[in-house]
């Protein structure tokens, strides 16, 4: 048993989780027994639906606004703007001989961590709409999986046991902290008529990646680092069986 101990912000649960991959990619968990990890901005700059733009990002519209003085906005806007530019750098807005023109101005906050992703539960109840996303997409679908039994146990072995395969670093001394989570699929955009701007998480995704039901081993680093980093771990292979789906890919 590890002794590592993998913090999660949900009951632990009890079923399977499933990593989709192409079958050239087998070796790389079972031979040479490396991980990759990926950070929110390598996903960022990837095309969907492997990437997402607001990976670890969300954003805050204010409207436009138009006015020649300070009275003109109304109070209640006024209030708004005396709030929410305390929190946020407003591109776009100035002030000059109260003079002040908004043209749809926002802000971005991002965050940065690395992952490990999977599906939750068998391939079947997961690949089909998965597929069909990813052929929406003019990408390649998946055609193997790797079934998982216990991700918790995983993520304490990773962090016990990996080893940057660059230079040989154990991880427990890369990342300050590793936790599981299932994701939350939801909005990633608000306006200041929705309340104050919607922290980025690594557990938010936008809704139209639901399809995925991801769930994430989550590694933070308060340290700048590259965006994919390979992790040799002894014993990796243990954790995975390989199961074959050709009938899921056949059917689509």
């Amino acid at each position: 048993m590890d002794k590592y101990e993998i913090m999660s912000n949900t009951p632990r649960t009890k079923f399977v989780w499933t990593r989709f991959l192409h079958q050239k990619d087998i070796h790389f968990y079972f031979k040479e027994e490396t991980l990759r990890l990926s950070s929110a901005k390598s996903y960022r700059d990837q095309v969907r639906p492997i990437g997402d733009w607001n990976e670890g990002r969300t954003k805050f519209v204010i409207p436009s606004l138009y006015a020649s003085n300070k009275n003109q906005i109304g109070m209640e806007n006024l209030k708004k703007l005396q709030k929410y530019t305390d929190v946020v750098k407003i591109e776009g807005a100035q002030e000059n001989n109260l003079t002040i023109v908004m043209n749809n101005c926002s802000q971005s906050f991002y965050i940065n961590y690395h992952v490990f992703c999977m599906s939750e539960g068998a391939p079947e109840n997961t690949y089909p709409n998965l597929a069909k996303q990813m052929m929406d997409e003019n990408q390649t679908p998946y055609d193997a999986a790797l079934i998982v039994s216990d991700i918790y146990q995983l993520a304490a072995h990773i962090m016990q046991h990996g080893y940057s395969a660059c230079d040989r670093n154990f991880i427990c001394n890369i990342f300050d902290q590793c936790f599981v989570t299932p994701v939350r699929y939801d909005e990633t955009e608000s306006t200041w008529d929705d309340g104050p701007p919607i922290p980025p998480q690594p557990d938010l995704k936008n809704s139209y990646f639901a399809p995925q039901r991801e769930w994430r081993v989550v590694f933070v680093s308060k340290r700048e680092l590259s965006d994919t980093i390979n992790i040799h771990i002894p014993g990796l292979r243990h954790f995975f069986t390989v199961k074959e789906i050709s009938h899921l890919t056949s059917s689509l």
